[in-house]
């Protein structure tokens, strides 16, 4: 009697976001399963994640509460408000007119320029694209977006000194790819969803296979091997002065 007796427990972890055009689909419904590790990195309980899409509408009657949705207990709880485009974004719409929105990116038109503007292009996670009857397309901000358009717009310019007039951009979606953990992985590739360890070496294959040098996919794909046999894991610090309500003072 005198050993001690651990129970696993079931943790379930509940991720609440937007449902908005674009949206990978792997993260506007789903159910993942893996487990939750403590400091000597040693499995304590099973883990069920979930991830919903909500309209991010609130029922003032509820308290505040997601509309269509009972109040969901939670021991811990964490807003993660997302990320906003660079300053030049908000630059160049002031001094274009381009209308910018709340999250910062600059509106271009189908051939990645600014109203006005057939001189300036602007690509990537700064600019929402607009198609020829000014409806945006809610392109995901990852790095293969940025590649499309990179390489339309060297086209563009190519058929420019050519006089050609161009074709409007056209973002190929090759499918979304996330890794989640260990041995857990997230894929979703033209209608073939798949998860775990099968979807974490898809993950890896593809983003060897996209990385620009032999030496860089050695580097990168010899880090991994360390990490994974180690165990290792980045930092996760959040450090700074805990502010007092009223202290507007910079941390």
């Amino acid at each position: 009697m005198g050993a001690l007796i651990r129970r696993a427990l079931l943790a379930c972890v509940l991720f609440l976001g937007l449902a908005v055009a674009g949206t990978p689909a792997y993260a506007q419904t789903g159910q993942v399963k893996g487990k939750i590790v403590d400091a000597k990195n040693e499995p304590v309980e099973k883990a069920q994640i979930t991830i919903e899409a909500t309209d991010g509408e609130r029922d003032e009657r509820s308290g505040g509460e997601p509309s269509g949705r009972d109040t969901i207990s939670a021991h811990t709880i964490i807003w993660a408000a997302g990320v906003r485009a660079s300053g030049l974004a908000a630059a160049l719409g002031e001094a274009t007119g381009a209308a910018v929105d709340r999250a910062g990116r600059v509106s271009v038109g189908p051939d990645l320029t600014l109203p006005g503007h057939p001189e300036l292009f602007a690509i990537g996670d700064m600019v929402e694209v607009h198609d020829a009857d000014g409806r945006p397309q809610h392109l995901p901000g990852v790095a293969p977006t940025a590649m499309q358009e990179g390489r339309y717009v060297a086209k563009v310019i190519a058929g420019r000194l050519d006089g050609a007039e161009p074709e409007p951009f056209r973002y190929v979606d090759k499918g979304n790819v996330a890794t989640i953990g260990r041995l857990k992985a997230v894929m979703d590739i033209k209608g073939v969803r798949l998860s775990g360890t099968i979807a974490w070496l898809g993950y890896l294959f593809i983003h060897l296979f996209y990385l620009i040098g032999l030496e860089n996919r050695v580097l990168v794909f010899i880090r991994w091997i360390v990490s994974f046999v180690t165990r290792g894991r980045g930092s996760r610090l959040i450090t700074g002065r805990r502010a007092e309500v009223g202290d507007r003072t910079p941390t």
